[in-house]
């Protein structure tokens, strides 16, 4: 970008609308440091590797840090910490079979206790 406006002479909005970036880009750079999450979240990751986000990020406000949820979860997601979902285990089909029929007459249970 900055060749641009160095080789052609041409203004900020020109050279941002050739590269197809909003002029706000421009001015605006990222000042996103997450080291101190990403730390936290190793620190995290080495101690409970079978745990998910939502218990680090307990831990994390247990301790009194307080970060944005949505800032967590971007550093954890770029990471690449994501467990998978655990799924239901499915009960294998049964041979369906025709019912047996009783031998002897229906009996209530009042009748079978009194006799």
């Amino acid at each position: 970008m900055s060749y641009l406006l160095a080789a052609y002479k041409v203004s900020i909005a020109r050279a941002c609308s050739v590269v197809g970036l909003h002029r706000s880009m421009w001015y605006n750079q990222a000042k996103k440091d997450d080291s101190e999450v990403v730390a936290k979240l190793t620190e995290l990751a080495e101690d409970l590797p079978t745990r998910g986000f939502d218990v680090y990020y307990n831990r994390i406000r247990t301790e009194g840090l307080v970060w944005n949820r949505k800032r967590v979860l971007r550093v954890y997601r770029g990471m690449r910490l994501g467990m998978r979902r655990r799924h239901k285990k499915r009960v294998p089909t049964r041979i369906q079979q025709p019912l047996e029929t009783p031998g002897c007459p229906k009996r209530s249970m009042e009748h079978g206790l009194y006799e």
